[in-house]
């Protein structure tokens, strides 16, 4: 990751509110452990509902949107996320699946922080971790 990119996400985990009052040291152990990745093409799938939940995505450019499989239509959508929101943070809480489906909806640059990495960082830490709880749980409701 570019110094650039290096800033802005920086910026972002300072906007997101489990991330908020972490210390100096912890937000480096995050930028440290995420990694950039860019999805080229529209309308491809980030998860699907019922994959195991395994990272925090934040979004550096484009747009996802968060959608629920809803028979018999083929997906009912719940958010349009873009640069700067966060998804999948249920899967740092160790939630088994994902809830629901992300999709891109073009060109597509994600940070990405692996569950097993968010782990180590804040084992000593719980504050983030509480915080996160909280969001995850009002997010679960909404996807219901």
């Amino acid at each position: 990751m570019g110094a650039a990119q290096t800033q802005a996400l920086a910026a972002a985990l300072k906007k997101i509110k489990f991330f908020a009052d972490i210390s100096p040291a912890d937000l480096e152990q995050v930028i440290e452990a995420t990694h950039l990745y860019a999805i080229d093409a529209a309308r491809k799938t980030v998860f699907k509902k019922g994959h195991i939940g395994d990272a925090l995505y934040i979004i550096h450019k484009g747009t996802v949107e968060i959608v629920k499989p809803h028979f018999p239509s083929p997906r009912r959508p719940i958010a349009r996320l873009g640069p700067g929101d966060a998804f999948g943070e249920m899967a740092l809480l160790n939630h088994p699946y994902r809830l629901a489906s992300a999709i891109t909806d073009g060109y597509t640059e994600l940070f990405v922080l692996v569950n097993s990495d968010f782990a180590k960082i804040f084992q000593a830490n719980p504050g983030p971790v509480r915080v996160l709880r909280q969001l995850a749980t009002r997010r679960r409701r909404s996807a219901t």
